[in-house]
């Protein structure tokens, strides 16, 4: 086995992820590097699944109308998206009438048909029907096919069948000698059949097979391309023809290998399958050029060896979008037209530089092979020119190629390859040189990672070498300006320099570089634009600005920039290469757009492996041909922009399956019903996506439960927990790699049935005695509550008692004794004056206990009791302080509990006494606010005001009026907030909560 065979059988037996994309598949073809629209196996990502990732095995395929892809065999039918594989189980009370399953054809109208030994299942809307002799259907070995207007046909072991009116009908009957076996429609509707080995057709119309002169002997299969060709199958090979009408012309000479299916893809390129040699590729080129000079069409074949799952290629198909898929005993294949097209190398080449000529080809320099030249025939030619040669220069002329390595400099194009001048011992210890460059005069300007002084850049003088700079540069990458200016980045960051007709100009933070390392400087005549370990900067001529893309966590490190024939701008970096159209960059110049989209290339599109910034820099070139070339550490690839496949097909998103704990349900028009205890669902959804499944993102709702959708990114499951009963609908939609959208939603209905308890008459049942024990409950607390505001009453008449019969009566007395002392002129003047005041405060002192004493007699609060008690007190300051006194009332009364109110009116007399006595002002204000969350007392006043924060000390001397404020709102569970600003007057606010002081 050779070192190829050895490197996939290794690959193949060690590597299992999800899904393995070789990236070696390039390395068993021919490449065609200089045409931009020859295509080779190389313009394929080539995916694979295995066991291991649900692939099911063996058999015929299929893609019905509905996206989905269909595999028969040992393990039934299975059904693939894209991302998973899923077996397909039947309804209940309906199954397969065999285990094993044969050919598989799309139906007409949606559905799938699916043949077994004597008889044909229709598969449709999750439901089986089965056709046998009863329905028309005859013999076995089947193989179908769809006409022109969309009628699906079979040829069996008994003749060829159409289905028509809900039955099969024969067309043509097998007899003795006469026995047809494959057949294909060509896009006029004749049909093309081998016949006892013989080819026939069968004209559009007509109902006699005809004999086709000239055609092959010991025809097998046949297939009707859309190109005009046919392509006939023998045992010993393939034969080529191009038809015209009914007539065939032989195009190319038949190739001589075993041929067991034959396809022709969207691109009329022909693959072919063999049941020992694996798979065949023809490109369109080639068998163009075939038939150009009659000759054998050149092919590219794909082994087991060469990273195809098996040598057994039997079941090709072709998909909606252009994809072949090719099932093999090792796994499935499929072959995904790329964006990139990769260049064969050997296999044991590492760090590559890769450089276009004019003449198409291509030089390949690397650590450790020869630099190689690839001719436009995908030849490999090993030059004289040594390995570390990865410092690769493209002259403006697209047609001189340079080269320089720890010997010199090389020209590699055009001639034959050759040193033209050496550097020599000025360099020192040196390895790899970095990076080159030729000016307009014909100087060679060289990186190195050592010389002289060590500032890293040598410049040829005609003769010799001397250093550029006479200080440390280090330089990272070189860049030739149209105007003749020479830029270079350097190892320090944010640092970049430029030579202008010898003179040295330095750029750096001051000037906005912010891009790290610069490692990358494209200079065109739009600007420049740089590259680094932070990303994509563009230099105005002034200032440099940043390129922020919509892609930004992949945007960084930069390896490497190009700007296409479009305007377009292509940036390499770790993950894959960038794409930026024109207008978005016409618009950031302009400063009228900040962030730009970016299309991404990845390994999904042969951009495989990562770039080396070190030594290979830049990654990215245009070719001659307006081709980019990309080069990463172990490969080649080149992109046409004029050739790239565009993505424009709709995703379809379905609903898959409903599952709860003890059932699962399939997808289904009508409204599933589910029972009462299956109050957990989880919902499977897809999108037969076969291209780029990864790049779907999902969102979802549950209308019933909630409107809003939930992103679920690409996974594709919900689930749903304790779901109250009742209808709901389940929805989702799906956006594919390109922004589409998909053209209706996926949903699915269910009803859950409510349990017995759930129900309403249950409900109804218990409310009754449990209303009967909450009445119960509330008048045993009442009769609770009133005796203790019973026994609360007779405490307050007896404390009344008390102050009446002893403190107001010894209150009296001495107000008496008072009175008599103020009017005794034996006394002085200044004497019974103090005496008088103390009299008259005596009697207000009486005043209010008598108030007290009515309040505590009193029964019921009609909820305006605190607004008679604050206006009487208002009214008396009123008359001793002369100042305007208001009260208001907000809301509908209510009636308080006695004790809260109690102590609210006590807070709120405070607060009017302070405004009375110490504001100032000319106007007292109390405003009540009955609120249906609190209730609100506001004292005001249009005093000069004072600080609150300076309150906080007045209890050390001596004044408690605030403290006591607090302290009874606090036991209220409220709260008090002061305003107050000098010579604008005080608001004191009280609010206590409803639960506090409303009674029920």
């Amino acid at each position: 086995m050779d070192t190829t065979a050895v490197f996939v059988s290794r690959m193949l037996r060690y590597i299992s992820p999800a899904r393995l994309v070789f990236a070696f598949a390039a390395f068993a073809v021919w490449m065609h590097p200089s045409s931009a629209s020859a295509q080779t196996l190389g313009s394929f990502q080539h995916a694979v699944y295995l066991k291991q990732d649900g692939w099911p095995g063996n058999g015929d395929m299929t893609q019905t109308a509905d996206g989905f892809l269909w595999i028969s065999g040992n393990k039934g039918l299975t059904r693939f998206d894209g991302s998973r594989f899923r077996t397909f189980v039947p309804l209940p009370g309906e199954r397969f009438l065999e285990a094993r399953l044969g050919a598989l054809h799309p139906a007409q109208g949606g559905g799938l048909w699916i043949a077994t030994s004597d008889s044909a299942t229709l598969l449709k809307d999750g439901h089986l029907r089965h056709y046998g002799a009863q329905q028309g259907y005859l013999g076995n070995n089947a193989t179908f096919m769809t006409d022109p207007a969309g009628v699906v046909w079979v040829s069996t072991s008994a003749g060829l069948l159409r289905f028509e009116n809900d039955a099969w009908h024969a067309i043509y009957r097998n007899r003795a000698g006469h026995s047809l076996k494959y057949a294909s429609f060509d896009e006029a509707g004749n049909l093309w059949a081998s016949i006892d080995h013989q080819l026939f057709v069968l004209p559009k119309g007509q109902s006699d097979f005809q004999p086709v002169p000239h055609g092959p002997s010991n025809a097998q299969r046949v297939h009707a391309g859309a190109s005009g060709h046919l392509y006939v199958t023998t045992n010993d090979g393939i034969h080529f023809y191009r038809r015209n009408g009914l007539e065939l012309a032989e195009l190319a000479q038949p190739l001589e290998t075993r041929i067991y299916a034959v396809l022709e893809g969207k691109d009329h390129a022909v693959w072919m399958g063999s049941p020992h040699d694996g798979m065949y590729f023809v490109s369109a080129s080639d068998l163009e050029s075939a038939e150009a000079t009659h000759v054998v069409p050149r092919t590219q074949p794909m082994t087991r060896e060469d990273g195809l799952t098996g040598n057994f290629a039997a079941y090709l198909i072709k998909d909606d979008e252009g994809d072949i898929w090719v099932n093999t005993p090792g796994g499935l294949n499929r072959f995904r037209p790329a964006a990139f097209t990769r260049v064969k190398l050997p296999l044991d080449i590492h760090t590559t530089s890769a450089a276009p000529d004019g003449a198409g080809n291509l030089w390949v320099g690397s650590e450790n092979n020869p630099v190689l030249q690839v001719l436009p025939s995908g030849e490999l030619h090993t030059t004289a020119v040594p390995p570390l040669t990865l410092a690769l220069y493209v002259a403006p002329n697209g047609r001189d190629v340079w080269a320089a390595n720890p010997k010199g400099i090389w020209r590699l194009s055009p001639g034959e390859p050759r040193i033209e001048k050496a550097i020599g011992a000025v360099a020192g210890p040196v390895g790899a040189l970095p990076c080159m460059l030729r000016d307009g005069q014909g100087k060679f300007y060289v990186c190195v990672p050592y010389s002289g002084n060590g500032n890293g850049l040598l410049v040829s003088d005609g003769e010799g070498w001397k250093e550029v700079f006479n200080h440390p540069v280090f330089p990272t990458t070189l860049a030739l300006a149209p105007n003749g200016d020479i830029w270079t980045g350097s190892r320090d960051r944010n640092h970049l320099y430029r030579l202008a007709k010898g003179v040295e100009s330095k750029f750096d933070e001051r000037q906005g570089v912010a891009a790290g390392v610069v490692k990358i400087i494209l200079a065109d005549e739009d600007g420049l634009w740089i590259g680094g370990d932070n990303g994509i900067q563009y230099f105005d001529g002034q200032r440099f600005h940043t390129l922020v893309t919509d892609v930004p966590d992949i945007a960084m490190p930069v390896a490497g920039l190009v700007v296409d024939r479009h305007g377009d701008l292509w940036v390499q970096t770790l993950d894959g290469i960038l794409r930026i159209r024109a207008a978005d960059l016409a618009r950031f110049r302009s400063g009228a757009l900040k962030r730009v989209h970016a299309d991404l290339f990845d390994d999904q599109d042969n951009v495989s492996g990562i770039p080396l910034f070190s030594w290979t820099s830049p990654n990215l070139k245009l070719g001659s041909d307006g081709r980019i070339w990309t080069q990463t550490s172990t490969a080649v690839a080149w992109a046409d922009p004029d050739h790239m496949q565009v993505t424009g097909q709709q995703p379809a998103v379905y609903v898959d399956y409903l599952e709860t704990s003890s059932h699962a349900y399939a997808s289904a028009r009508d409204t599933l019903t589910l029972s009462p205890n299956e109050k957990a669902v989880r919902i499977g959804f897809t999108s037969p996506t076969l291209g780029r499944p990864d790049k779907l993102k999902f969102r979802y709702r549950l209308v019933g439960m909630s409107d809003a959708w939930m992103d679920a990114g690409d996974r594709r499951e919900a689930a749903y927990t304790n779901l109250a009963p009742g209808s709901y609908r389940f929805e989702v939609m799906v956006t594919n790699e390109s922004g589409l959208s998909g053209k209706q939603l996926g949903t699915i209905r269910f009803v859950r049935l409510p349990a017995y308890y759930e129900t309403w008459w249950f409900r109804a049942l218990w409310a009754l005695p449990v209303a009967l024990l909450l009445w119960l409950a509330h008048n045993a607390r009442s009769r609770a509550l009133t005796r203790r505001l019973k026994i609360r009453s007779d405490e307050r008449e007896a404390v009344a008692r008390d102050i009446h019969d002893t403190l107001l009566q010894r209150l009296h007395a001495v107000l008496l004794s008072l009175q008599r002392l103020s009017q005794d002129e034996s006394i002085p003047v200044a004497a019974r004056a103090s005496l008088a005041r103390i009299r008259d405060d005596t009697r207000e002192t009486i005043s209010e206990g008598r108030e007290q004493i009515s309040m505590l007699r009193r029964a019921q609060d009609s909820g305006l009791m605190l607004y008679d008690e604050l206006m009487a007190e208002g009214r008396r300051l009123q008359q001793q302080q002369d100042i305007r006194f208001a009260v208001e009332v907000h809301g509908e009364p209510r009636p308080l509990k006695s004790e809260a109110a109690a102590e609210l009116r006590d807070a709120a007399l405070e607060g009017m006494r302070n405004a009375f006595k110490h504001s100032g002002g000319a106007e007292v204000q109390v405003t009540l606010n009955y609120e249906e969350s609190a209730f609100w007392v506001v004292v005001s006043d249009n005093g000069h005001g004072f600080d609150p924060q300076a309150q906080s000390s007045a209890r050390h001397n001596g004044h408690f009026g605030l403290l006591g404020m607090r302290e009874r709102v606090s036991r209220l569970k409220g709260a008090i907030h002061i305003e107050s600003n000098a010579d604008e007057g005080t608001e004191i606010h009280l609010q206590v909560p409803s639960r506090t002081i409303y009674k029920l």
